[in-house]
């Protein structure tokens, strides 16, 4: 079984900093793995993340349906995710990925 990253929130935004995004790519990348992880697909991301990274505006569809499906996760595990799909999607709109992304990684992390 694979498990959930776990990761320091306030390390991830700093080293995002320091390493002029890239850090930030590799996060996202840790993101998309655990949703899949939630969902039992063991399949490749490389797809959904050269999609993030080069198709303008795919980022706000992800944001909104990978919101939706880490609620709907945490639901049938009898948790409450903090953060829902429209929030993602409205920090995404405004250019606050970064706080969506610390959003997210937070209910993972509140994941036992």
């Amino acid at each position: 079984m694979m498990q959930i990253n776990k990761k320091s929130i306030g390390i991830c935004i700093l080293l995002s900093f320091v390493t002029c995004g890239l850090y930030l790519i590799y996060w996202e990348y840790v993101l998309v793995k655990n949703i899949r992880t939630l969902k039992n697909d063991s399949s490749s991301c490389v797809g959904e993340m050269l999609c993030l990274l080069f198709v303008p505006f795919y980022s706000f569809y992800w944001w909104y349906t990978r919101g939706k499906t880490v609620k709907e996760e945490f639901a049938a595990r009898g948790r409450s995710a903090g953060g829902n799909e429209i929030v993602y999607l409205i920090l995404a709109i405004f250019g606050l990925g970064l706080v969506s992304m610390a959003i997210m990684q937070n209910d993972f992390n509140s994941l036992s």
